[in-house]
């Protein structure tokens, strides 16, 4: 999938003959139909009157369904496994970033206080004294 997305954006950028709106709606059609392939959609209508078995079948096919709400997607559902996942992927990076923050010295050690008071000026720095 990733080297026929280089392939479209490489033709798309090498043609520089293309009018830029032209070229816009073609990487607009071409985004939109990546995204559905990837993604399942479900329309507000589906889940109306489907219900929960409508996510079930969007989510046999996609570990994530788009819902959409007159033609544009409002809302995304997945699996709670999935959601679980991706939660600890977030939580991981954060702790990568932590840490390379702590080995880097980017932090400030200081009282409680302190730390109230820096808080104050960075949130209303005209009251700071």
């Amino acid at each position: 999938m990733e080297r026929l997305l280089l392939s479209v954006a490489g033709w798309l950028n090498a043609k520089p003959e293309i009018d830029p709106h032209r070229k816009a709606a073609q990487n607009h059609t071409l985004n939109r139909t990546i995204w559905s392939t990837i993604m399942s959609m479900i329309s507000a209508n589906d889940l109306k009157t489907k219900g929960v078995s409508a996510i079930e079948a969007a989510l046999a096919s996609a570990p994530e369904a788009a819902i959409s709400v007159r033609g544009k997607e409002r809302f995304i559902v997945m699996d709670v496994a999935y959601y679980r996942y991706l939660r600890e992927c977030e939580l991981e990076a954060a702790l990568l970033q932590t840490r390379s923050d702590l080995a880097e010295g980017r932090f400030v050690k200081e009282s409680v206080d302190a730390h109230l008071a820096r808080m104050q000026t960075l949130i209303n720095p005209k009251t700071s004294t």
